[in-house]
């Protein structure tokens, strides 16, 4: 089954619940309105069409409001929903933590990591530090083009097979060798 954002979801639901009761566009945004959103009817429009990718709590709230129905109602259906560029969740178990439940890690659909950039070793090396990870991997960029993480990791490539343990060592003498360079870099 296909994936599709938030807001497309929220928005075939809401031409659902417009339509069930019987209310134009200009009349649900004339409601929503009436409770503090801005909107207008092209607002409406918009979230219908699935032409936005998320919507706020806050609407989500003042529609729930308007049409008194609860927060999940907004997830009906089947099907997953891209929560974020990595992350999936079923729209039952969106449901669920609407109405309280806690999700687990084993009911979100799909994590994909390998679009997820590695900065642990920026981390490690923003805590010696004592400034900010992304401080750390932005002078990481404008020395080497990437993160701390990702030059640490083509290095260690060059020392071709090594065991587990053995990669443990040379990634932790690596990132101490790299955070060094930082500092300087820093000092200078």
């Amino acid at each position: 089954m296909s994936e599709s954002s938030t807001g497309r979801i929220v928005g075939e639901n809401l031409r659902k619940q417009r339509i069930s009761a019987g209310l134009s566009q200009a009349e649900v945004a004339s409601k929503a309105s009436s409770k503090g959103l801005s909107w207008t009817q092209a607002n409406v429009t918009t979230i219908e069409t699935g032409r936005r990718q998320s919507i706020t709590i806050d609407e989500l709230l003042v529609l729930s409001t308007v049409f008194d129905c609860p927060l999940a109602s907004w997830f009906a259906g089947t099907g997953d929903v891209a929560v974020t560029e990595h992350m999936s969740m079923k729209r039952s178990v969106i449901r669920e933590a609407l109405a309280g439940e806690t999700p687990t890690p084993s009911r979100v659909v799909s994590v994909d990591f390998s679009t997820v950039e590695d900065y642990s070793a920026d981390e490690s090396a923003a805590r010696v530090l004592g400034i900010t990870q992304e401080q750390v991997t932005q002078i990481a960029v404008d020395l080497w083009g990437h993160s701390l993480t990702a030059e640490r990791d083509k290095r260690l490539s060059e020392h071709g097979d090594k065991s587990p343990r053995e990669l443990r060592t040379l990634r932790g003498g690596m990132t101490k060798r790299l955070s060094k360079i930082i500092r300087q870099q820093m000092e200078e």
